[in-house]
């Protein structure tokens, strides 16, 4: 099979005590942080980059929205160059194969900065503002999942106080994937 129909990947799943402080992120150029609202949806096409490039329409992030999930967004002098998602529930695909989200969780996925916006601090500020946000909502524990080759999103999530909790490996093949 060719690279674009299936793949082997590690993943790692990590998770965070929300308990603990949360040491805030300044960045190295001046952003904003919103988090999103169904109105924002036209927004979103204009930074449909990343993982959700190919796969969130305007009804999925409609739909997203509606299920629970929460969508930040980070603004630079009135341009979206990132933005990242929480969700409160096991309707996130791979996280459901992995490990089930309890009431007191909030799984932080798809976060993105657009390239020419990295090494500023945004990821670990989004990181950041995501995190007060579920200990402001009563939250315990964060959780996420990283693949093993994005050193970048490991090294940031564990400044912050990520660790470790197990390692998987994926496969996909064409849409499905399979966790072992």
């Amino acid at each position: 099979m060719s690279k674009k129909t299936s793949f082997f990947e590690k993943i790692i799943l990590f998770e965070r005590n929300l308990k603990e402080s949360i040491p805030e992120i300044k960045t190295k150029i001046p952003i904003k942080v919103k988090k999103a609202t169904k109105k924002d949806a036209p927004l979103f096409k204009e930074i449909g980059f990343g993982n959700d490039a190919r796969i969130l329409t305007k009804k999925k992030f409609y739909s997203k929205i509606e299920s629970g999930a929460k969508c930040f967004f980070v603004i630079h002098k009135k341009k979206i160059i990132g933005r990242a998602w929480i969700s409160f529930s096991n309707n996130e695909k791979n996280l459901r194969l992995l490990h089930a989200i309890k009431k007191t969780d909030g799984y932080l996925s798809n976060a993105y900065v657009l390239k020419e916006y990295r090494n500023k601090g945004i990821h670990q500020r989004l990181l950041y503002e995501r995190l007060e946000y579920l200990k402001k909502i009563g939250k315990k524990r964060a959780i996420t999942i990283i693949s093993k080759k994005n050193k970048a999103s490991i090294d940031n999530i564990s400044k912050i106080g990520f660790k470790p909790k197990k390692e998987f490996l994926s496969i996909r093949i064409l849409n499905f994937s399979f966790i072992i």
